[in-house]
């Protein structure tokens, strides 16, 4: 994560970040895959933070 420098660089305040490499998409999918309890939820909770594979922010 890089910081732009001041605190209002993006309008919201927030630090300003690269996307996620496909490395780290994997990681997280991995990481919510691990925490459910059914493959409804699982693509649920993937779908809802923006990780199903295929889509933009999912990787393939």
């Amino acid at each position: 994560m890089t910081w732009d420098g001041n605190q209002s660089g993006n309008g919201s305040g927030l630090p300003v970040t690269h996307p996620p490499t496909p490395q780290q998409i994997r990681r997280a999918q991995l990481t919510v895959a691990r925490a459910v309890s059914s493959p409804a939820e699982l693509e649920q909770l993937l779908d809802m933070l923006g990780l199903l594979p295929g889509t933009e922010d999912g990787a393939a």
